[in-house]
């Protein structure tokens, strides 16, 4: 079995990336069996609220080619992370991070003592890797740390700095926000684009891996062209609502809507 890590070392670009946001375990096999490389389980802007919806969805990623991910509930989370680790979950979204001290407390989440402060107790991943050991955990495990802040782009050097901080992950709306430039997550957003180009440069500096977020295929592949190696690119609950409306535009394109009485009785 080829690990995200594994991946991304090889230098393979792009890898694409969709989050599940609805909490359904169908849609997630659905997602991982049409392709995605990886698969982000949200819990900070969803349903889902504990481990044992976490373990369905993992379950569920797990019967496709995908590799699970997982949004972290919030930065103090910390057995929620190790948790997910547990489970299986090869990469943690980090959300809000803002300063090299929180990076480099979370990161300790990500690794075994004597190098960190994770909890060995690996129940499901060892179960599907036998010779799992805490080497392997530690390599396996992907911290990336999101960034939406000012405060997290004024420490950006700082943050990515921390060893075992593995990549950034653009938060784009709140970043886009925190400087003035409004709700906008496209590329076309000079604000944005500026910023994510500075992200880029930090991880260059620091050998980290740069990720992009976006809802939009031609903004997804314009972030790889300069220079992202993973980017999201949708979220399950973006194609549901887009395969409807474009369904229903087709419909009512074709077909005059009328208002004819009705010849079925409703009782009385």
């Amino acid at each position: 079995m080829t690990f995200m890590r594994e991946r991304i070392e090889r230098g393979e670009a792009p890898l694409w990336g969709a989050f599940l946001s609805a909490g359904s375990p169908l849609m997630a096999e659905m997602l991982s069996r049409s392709g995605f490389d990886w698969l982000v389980i949200d819990m900070q802007h969803s349903p889902l609220n504990s481990s044992s919806e976490l373990l369905g969805m993992v379950q569920a990623i797990s019967l496709g080619q995908s590799a699970p991910f997982l949004r972290a509930p919030w930065k103090t989370q910390f057995g929620a992370i190790m948790a997910a680790l547990d489970a299986g979950v090869e990469g943690v979204i980090i959300p809000m991070l803002e300063t090299a001290d929180e990076a480099e407390k979370i990161s300790r989440c990500f690794r075994y003592p004597p190098r960190g402060d994770r909890s060995w107790g690996p129940w499901r991943v060892a179960m599907t890797d036998p010779d799992y050991s805490p080497e392997e955990g530690d390599r396996r495990a992907l911290c990336l740390v999101q960034i939406e802040t000012r405060q997290a782009m004024d420490n950006l050097d700082a943050i990515l700095a921390v060893k075992d901080v593995d990549g950034a992950y653009i938060g784009p709306q709140d970043l886009s926000l925190s400087h003035g430039g409004g709700l906008s997550w496209r590329v076309t957003n000079p604000v944005l684009h500026d910023l994510c180009q500075k992200v880029l440069d930090a991880c260059r500096r620091h050998g980290k891996i740069p990720v992009a977020h976006t809802a939009d295929p031609d903004d997804a592949v314009q972030w790889a062209s300069e220079g992202f190696q993973l980017v999201n690119v949708t979220s399950d609950t973006h194609l549901a609502q887009q395969g409807a409306v474009e369904t229903l535009k087709i419909l009512n394109k074709g077909a005059e809507r009328t208002t004819r009485p009705s010849t079925t009785s409703t009782g009385g």
